[in-house]
């Protein structure tokens, strides 16, 4: 286990399971030390997992996660060491939130297209503050015996993350069965909201978005990312292998992360994702946001 995760999720996300205080004391039972609870699209929680780690006697960096698209596909931008009441990166968050709405009535209609049965009751029972995601939807599939038999269903029965893995194998590409434009807000625009807060903008787990795309890796790095997290639960060792070398190229910092969420992906936990590089990766991180402070000032 790693005493570094620099990518966690709370209840205050549209996905994840628990508080900021009891994602801060799970990951510290886990050995986390330091730590960043990086929700989607939202800072509310961010205060309270600094003071939180404040008082468990481990560090909690502020962050955020932002949905944006380039070229096409849908990409995760963490923003870290951020001023999580900026107009703009709040702003940023509303925008996205609205759309992921509208998406999610979009998704239960696409879903009903392919074949599946379930109640649209049993979707928002999953669903966390009227946002429906993928996996909710699945979820209430699973439960409803009429998908019994159903080969595309019982492919992921079993699963340990039944609706995440059948999001990236059916809904998350253009052109696939399930897709759904997400409408999300450029890449650019999203990364200027994380500098204009005095964050640092790094691309989460590249590999899952777009496997190993130089060319379109080359596309974020000039709208502005700063780093990419290499190390982290969608990458196997190649994917690990390839973005350190873009990470290099680029000149870029180089992050790891669990992306721990709680039942939604339940075999992922703090502090499981361990690079080796722990000490180095910390080091660079916390030395950039030093410099963006500063400059800031200015």
């Amino acid at each position: 286990m790693s005493w570094l995760d620099l990518h966690m999720h709370s209840s205050e996300s549209m996905d994840g399971e628990f508080s900021p205080e009891e994602v801060v004391s799970i990951a510290k039972k886990a050995g986390v030390m330091v730590m960043a609870i990086c929700d989607h699209n939202i800072t509310t929680g961010v205060k309270r997992g600094v003071e939180a780690a404040k008082n468990a006697g481990i560090t909690c960096i502020p962050a955020v996660e932002l949905d944006t698209q380039c070229g096409g596909r849908n990409f995760h931008i963490i923003g870290y060491g951020i001023d999580p009441e900026q107009e703009a990166l709040v702003k940023f968050g509303e925008k996205t939130r609205r759309q992921k709405e509208q998406n999610g009535k979009k998704r239960m209609t696409k879903m009903r297209e392919m074949g599946f049965f379930f109640e649209e009751k049993e979707v928002l029972h999953y669903a966390k503050q009227g946002n429906i995601i993928i996996a909710n939807i699945f979820q209430a599939i699973l439960e409803d015996e009429r998908n019994l038999g159903n080969p595309l269903v019982e492919k992921y029965r079993n699963h340990d993350m039944p609706g995440v893995d059948f999001f990236w194998e059916n809904c998350s590409k253009p052109g696939s069965a399930g897709f759904v434009a997400e409408g999300n807000l450029p890449a650019e625009e999203g990364i200027q909201c994380i500098k204009a807060a005095g964050g640092i903008p790094v691309l989460a787990h590249p590999g899952a978005n777009m496997g190993e795309n130089a060319e379109l890796f080359q596309k974020l790095v000039e709208a502005g990312i700063e780093g990419v997290e290499v190390f982290c639960s969608y990458h196997q060792n190649q994917e690990d292998v390839f973005y350190t070398k873009m990470a290099k190229k680029y000149e870029l910092l180089i992050t790891q992360g669990s992306d721990f969420h709680g039942k939604l992906k339940p075999q992922i936990q703090p502090g499981s994702i361990v690079s080796g590089m722990e000490e180095e990766i910390y080091k660079k991180l916390c030395e950039r946001m030093e410099r963006q402070g500063k400059t800031d000032e200015t």
